[in-house]
């Protein structure tokens, strides 16, 4: 922090990423000289070029996302620049990441429409309906349909689902 920074309240896309009260190591702070570049003359080979130690590059630890700004003359208004931009690239690839998982899982739940993932078929003509999730078989299209076998299709998948969380849990506790 500057010396007369310490009273100034930090700005909204400061506090977005630098937590650090809680996390102080999140963000490093790096300084550099922002420099010309020497344009050739008609006098000498080159000229003199000031410059000034302005330019900025913050590193936001947990992302390992940098951002390097040396636009303007003060050091103070380039990390001040250079924090806004790396907090809304920090959101933004909070939100993207968040969005992408939203994607995959209602992928997962939606399924790729594809035959092999039907859930029941009817097959009318040989009077039968066949739960493909239990392997539950009913010779009796109407009732089913009716619900009169309701109460034997529900028996069936919960009884599949306890043999697919027994078959997890024990894979996963070898």
């Amino acid at each position: 922090m500057f010396r007369h920074e310490h009273n100034r309240r930090a700005s909204n896309s400061t506090r977005a990423i630098d937590s650090s009260k809680n996390q102080p190591n999140r963000l490093r702070f790096g300084r550099a000289r922002k420099f010309g570049r020497d344009v050739p003359n008609q006098r000498s080979i080159s000229t003199q070029v000031n410059t000034t130690n302005s330019a900025v590059r913050v590193t936001h630890l947990p992302t390992n996302t940098v951002v390097s700004i040396q636009d303007e003359r003060s050091q103070h208004r380039n990390k001040a620049k250079a924090l806004k931009v790396l907090a809304s690239r920090v959101v933004g690839a909070r939100a993207a990441a968040a969005a992408a998982k939203r994607s995959a899982s209602r992928a997962k739940l939606a399924g790729s429409g594809d035959r092999a993932e039907r859930i029941r078929t009817y097959n009318a003509p040989h009077d039968r309906v066949t739960d493909h999730r239990s392997g539950f078989t009913a010779n009796s299209v109407d009732r089913v349909l009716r619900g009169d076998l309701l109460d034997d299709v529900v028996a069936s998948l919960e009884a599949a689902d306890r043999d697919a969380r027994m078959v997890e849990f024990e894979e996963s506790s070898a």
